[in-house]
C-alpha cells in the first residue's frame, strides 16, 4: 500500500509520532497485535505514562493493557491507519470496510468489558487480533465484526463479572413486628408476611 495521499500530506507527516516502520508493518499486517501501546501517542510522552517508558524497541506484553482506555485508545490509531492506507489506494469499499469494522470491532471490545473481566478480555482480543492479521494478509478484512465463539468459550465464559450484592436500604421483613399479630387478627405460624410475632 502505499503511504502518500494524492495531493495531500503522507501517512508520515498524518502520524508524526510513529515511525515509518511501524506504518509499514500495520500495512503488510505484519504488526504485532502486543505492540498496539505504541500507537498511544501517551507512550511517546515519558512523564505522561510512566508504565510505557521502556525502549521502543520492546516487544510490548498485555500487562501493557491494564485499563480498557489503554487498549481501545491504540486500537482505535490501528483503525485510522489501516483505513487511511486503504483511502490512499483508491479502495471506496475497502476503505468503508476497515472503517465499519474497526468501529464496530472496538464496539463490541467495550460490550465485552462490561460483561467479563479485564484480563480475559484481553487475551480474547489478542487471539482475535491475530487471526484478523491472518485473514487480511490473505484479503479479507471482513471478519472484524464477527465474534468468534470458540474464543469467547475458551477466554471469557469462565471469567463473567461478579455483581455487587444488592444493598438493602431497611431493616428486612423478619426483623419486622407484625402488627396483625399484636392485634389477634394474624394468628398463621409462620406469619404469611414473613413478619415476626412478637409483641
Amino acid at each position: 500500500m502505499s503511504t502518500q495521499q494524492p495531493g495531500s500530506k503522507s501517512l508520515y507527516d498524518l502520524f508524526p509520532h510513529l515511525e515509518a516502520a511501524t506504518l509499514i508493518k500495520i500495512a503488510c499486517h505484519e504488526f504485532k497485535p502486543a505492540d498496539l501501546y505504541k500507537l498511544d501517542a501517551r507512550y511517546h510522552d515519558k512523564t505522561e505514562l510512566e508504565c510505557l517508558q521502556d525502549s521502543a524497541s520492546r516487544t510490548g506484553s498485555w500487562k501493557d493493557y491494564p485499563t480498557i482506555n489503554s487498549l481501545v485508545i491504540p486500537l482505535q490509531m490501528y483503525f485510522c491507519i489501516l483505513t487511511w492506507f486503504a483511502a490512499n489506494e483508491g479502495d471506496v469499499e475497502l476503505t468503508a470496510t476497515i472503517a465499519t469494522g474497526g468501529l464496530e470491532y472496538i464496539g463490541h471490545i467495550l460490550l465485552l468489558s462490561q460483561r467479563y473481566e479485564w484480563h480475559a478480555v484481553v487475551q480474547y482480543h489478542s487471539h482475535f487480533h491475530l487471526a484478523q492479521q491472518c485473514e487480511m494478509a490473505q484479503g479479507n478484512f471482513l471478519n472484524w465484526h464477527c465474534s468468534d465463539p470458540d474464543l469467547m468459550s475458551e477466554y471469557l465464559m469462565n471469567n463473567v463479572k461478579q455483581r455487587p450484592a444488592k444493598k438493602t436500604t431497611g431493616p428486612t421483613r423478619a426483623n419486622q413486628t407484625c402488627f396483625l399479630f399484636n392485634k389477634g387478627e394474624c394468628m398463621a405460624n409462620p406469619c404469611p408476611n414473613g413478619r415476626a410475632h412478637k409483641c
